[in-house]
């Protein structure tokens, strides 16, 4: 559907420009073949033109207006309230205009000609131009509001605020440099960011909170996957599902080819910092909605869910060398959420931790080696505290899988995590920015 809206604008975009440069330069060229007739003949084709315009386009306003009404009633709830500003565009008002500009251009047209102003026969030109690009307006706007009862869609349209600049302007992280050989530091400004600014992600809230409070657990997965797309995006990368049931990992070199990829060249062209914020943010959200959602909707299956599309993350991230910050804060998320819902009984057979191996194996190839050994930090102390890998799977044989020098770090890292009754999380991860949120430092 998205597809088909952009080829839609873009043609409308090239009727306008033809419009325009034939208002500008007066040019005749349907008209030109009228007035080689008769000037009654002329007359009547005008005239004949023009109501069929000014019939049709009064017919469109009519859908026009009907679209819009549907829509309102549709999104009619109390929990859509920041959605609506969405669902309602501030372009529609120059479909609406477009639509009045061609009816008028067909009333003076016929007007001119009625008056025997040859001269300005180009108006009608501009005036069958702007009623085909009247067409498309309302086929646009047509496919902008049936997204409302498309799931992904409908996410697609809220996350609309979640760009760089908002995010920046939001202030939700921080970012210190003390030195000009030092890395960045990134934090949470917990307390005193701009409150009056909108959250870039509160309308995708309102509608994630539709989903849980109604136990809409597919609604609320398509909902976060939509979400894990967008930020890669602004990653400038490529968001596919590889892991789950399909647990189809790409191999050494492989690249996501696909035309979403275009959208994202233009963001691999901005500052990492600015992308690493958006990052941390969006990561911020998922571990506070785990936290709270443990508690509102207690299923494994959520943990399993986020696991999941964080990884996916990571493998998208993964296509790009500067994403590397980005990796290790998404598997800074992945142990928190873990580690919240842990209370949570395990459910299933299928395990998203116990394809991390693979992950780390394959972040080491991709050259992200303090990555790759990041991840299988987080495992080794996941598999120390919970019961979601050793306790209920033969981790040794996947072990077998790995590279012997991934395979024997992680079982020196598993030995220090289990000599060690009260191991320090800070000390293991200290750009983890949720250990003291949560108070899980020991």
């Amino acid at each position: 559907m998205r597809n088909v809206g952009l080829a839609i604008n873009a043609a409308l975009a090239i009727l306008l420009f033809l419009a325009c440069t034939t208002y500008h330069l007066k040019l005749t060229l349907l008209s030109s073949f009228l007035l080689k007739t008769s000037p009654e003949a002329a007359l009547a084709s005008v005239g004949t033109i023009s109501s069929i315009i000014v019939g049709s386009l009064s017919s469109m306003m009519g859908i026009f207006i009907a679209i819009y009404l549907i829509a309102a009633q549709t999104i009619n709830h109390n929990s859509y309230s920041r959605i609506t500003s969405k669902i309602y565009r501030n372009s529609d008002v120059g479909y609406f205009l477009i639509i009045i500009v061609s009816i008028a251009f067909s009333f003076i047209s016929y007007i001119l000609l009625l008056n025997n102003a040859v001269h300005y026969s180009f108006y009608m030109d501009v005036s069958i131009l702007l009623f085909f690009s009247s067409i498309l307006s309302i086929l646009s706007i047509l496919l902008h509001k049936i997204a409302i009862f498309n799931d992904k869609e409908v996410a697609r349209l809220t996350l609309h605020d979640l760009t760089l600049s908002k995010i920046t302007d939001y202030g939700l992280v921080c970012v210190e440099k003390k030195s000009q050989d030092d890395h960045l530091r990134f934090s949470l400004k917990q307390w005193g960011h701009h409150h009056n600014l909108v959250d870039p992600l509160g309308a995708f809230h309102d509608l994630l909170m539709e989903a849980i409070n109604s136990k809409k657990r597919i609604t609320m997965h398509n909902y976060l996957s939509i979400l894990m797309e967008t930020i890669s995006c602004i990653n400038g990368v490529v968001f596919k599902r590889v892991f789950g049931l399909s647990n189809d990992l790409p191999k050494k070199g492989q690249r996501f080819n696909s035309i979403k990829g275009l959208v994202c060249i233009w963001y691999r062209l901005e500052k990492n910092e600015p992308k690493i914020k958006a990052t941390i943010h969006v990561l911020h959200y998922l571990v506070r909605r785990t936290a709270k959602l443990r508690k509102e909707w207690p299923l494994d299956n959520h943990r399993k869910l986020f696991t999941i599309n964080c990884c996916d993350f990571i493998m998208a991230l993964s296509s790009c060398k500067r994403n590397g910050t980005q990796i290790e804060y998404t598997l800074n998320a992945i142990l928190i959420i873990t580690l919240l819902y842990s209370e949570i009984t395990k459910y299933g057979t299928y395990e998203p931790l116990v394809d991390m191996y693979k992950l780390s194996s394959y972040l080491k190839a991709q050259g992200f080696n303090k990555e790759s050994n990041i991840c299988l930090l987080v495992l080794a102390l996941l598999d120390e505290r919970t019961e979601y890998l050793s306790k209920s799977y033969n981790i040794k044989e996947v072990l077998m899988e790995l590279p012997s020098e991934l395979a024997s770090y992680y079982r020196e890292t598993v030995a220090i995590v289990r000599s060690e009754k009260n191991v320090n999380l800070l000390e293991l991860f200290p750009n983890n920015l949720w250990i003291e949120l949560y108070g899980l430092k020991v």
